[in-house]
């Protein structure tokens, strides 16, 4: 399962160190967006918004909404795992001897090797 994606709005063209500290807090990547440039814009699509979020944004789940949605679903995939914790190991065979172009030291590669003078 992949992370939820996590919009950060700011004010200005660069987090602030306070962004960067809040952003860490949140415990998965997040991309930052400008809150000066979004008004009258289509909302982009992601699964939570964290900082100084936009009206038009206001609809989306919060970024810690989105994380612990996103481990409940970890969660519940691994519960439906099958427990193979008491299962034997079984080694897995080799099918077919190696062949002597692999075993022999000094053999040339199957496929001739490098073409006179080298590399082009």
């Amino acid at each position: 399962m992949k992370q939820p994606k996590i919009l950060f709005f700011i004010n200005g063209p660069v987090p602030s160190e306070k962004d960067y500290e809040e952003a860490a807090e949140i415990g998965v990547a997040v991309s930052y967006r400008n809150t000066l440039f979004v008004g009258g814009v289509a909302a982009e699509p992601c699964d939570g918004v964290a900082g100084d979020v936009p009206k038009e944004y206001k609809k989306f789940p919060t970024a810690k909404q989105a994380v612990a949605k996103w481990k409940d679903a970890i969660k519940k995939a691994k519960a439906a795992l099958p427990d193979v914790s008491g299962a034997p190991i079984v080694e897995q065979q080799q099918t077919q001897e190696p062949s002597k172009q692999q075993t022999e030291p000094g053999a040339k590669p199957a496929w001739g090797g490098m073409p006179k003078g080298g590399a082009q």
